[in-house]
Order: structure tokens, then C-alpha cells, then sequence
């Protein structure tokens, strides 16, 4: 919070919501996928900004808790469930090797 102000420059607005109106403006909603994983994350406060005039027009899911991933399998196995993608495509294949290593621990 803080980082962004509302138009009328009164209300402290969070990145997040700055975040989702660039991302929205650039791809179509069926292509828009934003995950955010953090050990903090106030899921009230996430809701809010969710709630917001700016981000009602896109529909959304608020997944919260879903574990830890102790084997890539287990990570793939996720990011299948939620990624709608062509899991036969090289570059597919390669970002489920490299989300490993970007996201172990997080």
C-alpha cells in the first residue's frame, strides 16, 4: 500500500491493483493468468483491491492455502490443474522445468 494513489489523489491504492489494470489493458481476459505466491499475503486486503471498480470487469478465482510442493511432479501436477495450456509444446514443457526453479520455496 501506498506505492499507488487513487485518481483523485486521496486513497492509498496497492500495487496489485496497478499490476492487474496494465495486464488487463495488454492481454484478453481468456489469456490473462496472474498468480501471486508469498508465506504474507493479507487475503482480506487482496480481496479488497480485487473488489475494486478497476478490477470487477475480469472475472477471477482467489485460491489461498494450497500447500507447499516438496517434488517438481507435485508442482506440475498444480500448475496443470490451474494453466490452461498445450502441454505437448516444447515451451511449455520447458517452463514447467524452469518453474522449479523459479518458484521452490515460494
Amino acid at each position: 500500500m501506498g506505492d499507488f494513489m487513487s485518481d483523485d489523489h486521496t486513497t492509498d491504492c496497492p500495487v496489485l491493483r496497478e499490476i492487474w489494470l496494465l495486464w488487463s489493458t495488454i492481454l484478453n481476459s481468456d489469456q490473462m493468468r496472474l498468480v501471486l505466491s508469498a508465506t504474507g499475503i493479507k487475503l482480506q486486503a487482496l480481496e479488497e483491491t480485487l473488489a475494486s471498480s478497476a478490477l470487477k470487469a475480469h472475472s477471477y478465482a482467489v485460491k489461498s492455502n494450497i500447500g507447499a510442493f516438496e517434488k517438481p511432479e507435485s508442482q506440475v501436477e498444480y500448475i496443470k490443474r490451474y494453466v490452461p495450456a498445450c502441454w505437448t509444446d516444447l515451451d511449455w514443457a520447458e517452463f514447467l522445468t524452469q518453474s522449479w526453479r523459479w518458484c521452490r520455496g515460494r
